[in-house]
């Protein structure tokens, strides 16, 4: 039986490309938005994941997109020019030990995972974004 990756867990440090590792986007926290161009459910969620990200410009969130070299240019065009999305290959989601696609995740400064949940349907993102509000001003 599958192992899946629990809260107080530290998320691996993988490699997003040959020079950039994601604990070298940990500031404060990260959001991580997991999607596959090769899953039905993942289609709300790339809106879901925009509409976030549009309300909501000052938070850090990076989106995984489990994709082809081919079709990554294209998937990125569902998200605002502002939203950081990098290639993964499907193998990242049993490194992490993730819950598959469409999934998010919220680590700490330590890269320790604080939430998840699907991020499919709308309102989802907030859920998991909920705990890092301290680090932003409200709004007046």
């Amino acid at each position: 039986m599958r192992q899946h990756i629990q809260i107080g867990d530290y998320f691996p440090d993988v490699h997003l490309s040959p020079d950039l590792k994601l604990y070298t986007l940990l500031k404060d926290y990260l959001l991580i938005a997991m999607v596959s161009t090769e899953c039905a459910l993942c289609l709300p969620a790339f809106d879901e994941i925009e509409r976030f990200a549009v309300d909501n410009p000052d938070y850090r969130l990076v989106v995984l997109i489990d994709t082809s070299e081919e079709k990554f240019e294209l998937a990125k065009q569902a998200f605002s020019p502002h939203i950081q999305s990098y290639r993964i290959e499907a193998r990242l989601d049993t490194e992490i030990n993730g819950y598959g696609y469409p999934w998010a995740y919220g680590l700490n400064s330590e890269g320790q995972l604080i939430t998840h949940y699907s991020c499919s349907e709308p309102g989802h993102l907030d859920i998991i974004a909920s705990p890092f509000g301290l680090f932003h001003p409200i709004a007046k």
